[in-house]
């Protein structure tokens, strides 16, 4: 397949010879008004196709995609294939993140996505319930703002994450959640939170009984 500058120079090469063979057999105004004539033609053909590229990318559809002639079709179809492969990879992109999200909501653990300033920027249904989260009025708020702990605050800016911190959230003090941060990509953090009330109940039990 030539090139869309070989096309447009060959059909450019074209008038020309047609004008200088009008040129021998007539006169160069004839000739000098055929080319030009000729190249507005070809120049308003190109306006014509940039006007239909231009009203179809306001509304991108891939069945009103203009079907464009010469060089245009060559476009058309590029921009046909570009747009057929995006979708796709758009398609397989919602598959897989649809995939993560039952995955995550299968966990029993909270998962939390914390920003560089610890705005709260993602978190699972476990996580809205064991930490009194609401995504959808939360999100980009700092997590400070809502988990109101001095000693969490303290355990998150201090950035030491090698070892779990305990929390006894205040919506409900009954619960003892075990708190774990991950530094990944960009500042961010992974915070995973899990119920360790039943556990922790247990263990109690157990010093008592030793104790006892």
């Amino acid at each position: 397949m030539l090139d869309i500058r070989w096309k447009a120079g060959l059909v450019i090469c074209g008038l020309s010879v047609i004008s200088l063979f009008l040129w021998l057999i007539t006169s160069a105004t004839t000739a000098l008004i055929t080319f030009s004539i000729g190249l507005l033609l070809y120049l308003s053909r190109h306006i014509y196709w940039l006007h239909q590229l231009h009203a179809w990318l306001k509304k991108p559809d891939l069945k009103e995609i203009p079907e464009g002639s010469g060089l245009w079709e060559d476009v058309f179809t590029a921009l046909l294939r570009y747009e057929r492969k995006n979708t796709l990879n758009q398609t397989q992109l919602n598959s897989a993140l649809e995939r993560f999200n039952l995955a995550t909501s299968a966990m029993p653990d909270g998962l939390v996505i914390l920003g560089a300033s610890n705005e709260i920027e993602w978190c699972t249904p476990q996580a809205e319930n064991l930490l009194g989260l609401h995504l959808n009025q939360d999100k980009n708020l700092p997590i400070v703002n809502l988990v109101r702990d001095s000693q969490f605050i303290a355990y998150l800016y201090n950035e030491q994450f090698e070892e779990s911190f305990k929390l006894k959230p205040l919506h409900s003090p009954e619960t003892m959640l075990e708190i774990e941060l991950i530094p990944f990509a960009n500042q961010q953090k992974l915070l995973i939170c899990r119920d360790m009330t039943q556990r922790d109940k247990v263990d109690i039990m157990r010093r008592d009984f030793i104790a006892n």
